[in-house]
């Protein structure tokens, strides 16, 4: 462990990067008819074939437009996606993403938020020209460590107190536009706040695999040199701020602290079985996951439940996720089945095996650049880019067509609870 510490490694981060093939574009008729075949769980037979018909009408008509408008950007961009999801999932948001868009959860990693500032912050650095080198110094570190005061442990197997103080606890103790916070709570378990912008949880998922298993190599005892290199003294950073400041933070507290009046945490650690027991009956743990969250949601609802899942495109080039709809004609089916008292064992175990087939496929389609939802979403944000630079006429034409076909889309998977 001593030499994993304290060495880098001759292999970079990203050095392989450019080896990575191109993120393809789907076809527009697999997207469509994937669409379609998601909605299906959720929708009546009337809402389906209306539904049927507007992709019929979008596929043939201003869709195929869209469709060469992302190809004719992929032959130019590696990552036709990456700058507009960068910044629709992300930037473009105007409510704060601690609560609205980043993850969260016990041991060292969480996600984190970003109230409207840029006034409160341009101000700040009007006052005097010091606090933006304050700011760049913080802005240019590679992470942030949180000594939060809170001790939120609770039991082995509830981790609730933990995950609500990572996820929402004091905002004057995190850097809320820092990519990582690692918080260090005062009982000796540890959070994590991070920007979701900049990456996703898997990353964070893959740091916290690699400390868990250095904890289990080491029993807990570090084993590395006893020697501590000089390092300068930790400098305390003081910003000028007036009455205005003040009422900003003062303002940003109180809306933070009203806001996660609204949100219920709960997590705890399920001990029955693992992933092990899974597997042994050649089962994939995620899999059976998502299947059981869809059981469990038809049980207490008595319907199924729309579900999204990420789906990791890391493969291709400056891959990120693309999404996988957990809920299926085959998922449904095996739900009602496992509900029904006069169903036999096998009638339930062969339903599972096809919701499960059918998952798997979808996952692997989804991993390998042939999802819908991102499709679409590139397909709206060309309309938008259509709409900018073609001829004015044709411009509104086909960017009204779109809205059109767009919004009785949107209404579809709206009242379908998609």
């Amino acid at each position: 462990m001593a030499n994993q510490v304290s060495e880098s490694p001759a292999e970079r981060t990203f050095q392989y990067q450019h080896r990575l093939p191109p993120l393809p574009v789907p076809s527009l008729e697999g997207s469509l008819a994937k669409y379609l075949d998601a909605v299906r769980p959720f929708a009546t037979e009337e809402e389906y074939q209306v539904t049927a018909a507007i992709l019929k009408r979008f596929g043939e008509g201003i869709g195929k437009d869209l469709h060469q408008k992302l190809l004719q950007r992929a032959r130019t961009h590696r990552n036709w996606l990456e700058e507009w999801w960068l910044d629709a999932a992300y930037l473009e948001l105007r409510y704060p993403s601690q609560l609205n868009v980043n993850f969260g959860g016990p041991a060292p990693y969480l996600e984190h938020c970003w109230p409207p500032t840029e006034g409160a912050r341009e101000y700040l650095i009007g006052i005097d020209p010091a606090n933006k080198t304050l700011l760049e110094t913080i802005q240019s570190s590679l992470f942030v460590v949180s000594l939060d005061d809170a001790k939120p442990y609770a039991t082995a197997e509830n981790y609730t107190p933990l995950t609500r103080e990572a996820l929402i606890g004091d905002p004057t103790i995190r850097w809320g536009d820092k990519s990582y916070n690692s918080i260090s709570f005062a009982d000796g378990t540890f959070g994590s706040n991070c920007d979701h912008a900049p990456y996703d949880a898997m990353v964070l998922v893959t740091q916290g695999y690699y400390v868990d298993q250095q904890l289990k190599a080491t029993d807990g005892k570090w084993k590395g040199s006893e020697t501590v290199r000089p390092m300068p003294l930790p400098e305390e950073l003081v910003f000028t701020v007036d009455d205005r400041v003040r009422s900003d933070i003062a303002h940003a507290k109180q809306q933070y602290f009203e806001t996660t009046q609204d949100l219920q945490v709960v997590c705890y650690a399920f001990t029955s079985f693992g992933k092990a027991a899974i597997k042994q009956r050649k089962l994939h743990p995620d899999t059976f996951i998502q299947l059981a969250l869809q059981l469990a949601y038809y049980r207490q609802h008595g319907r199924s439940g729309s579900c999204y899942e990420t789906a990791m495109t890391r493969r291709f080039y400056h891959g990120r996720t693309e999404t996988m709809r957990p809920c299926t004609l085959e998922a449904q089916n095996w739900c009602r089945i496992m509900l029904n008292p006069v169903a036999s064992a096998e009638a339930k175990r062969k339903a599972l095996l096809l919701a499960f087939n059918k998952h798997n496929k979808l996952m692997a389609e989804a991993q390998n650049g042939k999802g819908f939802d991102r499709h679409l979403l590139g397909l709206i944000v060309a309309s938008c880019s259509a709409w900018k630079s073609s001829p004015e006429t044709d411009a509104e034409t086909l960017f009204q067509n779109l809205v059109t076909s767009l919004h009785e889309m949107l209404h579809l998977a709206t009242t379908a609870q998609l």
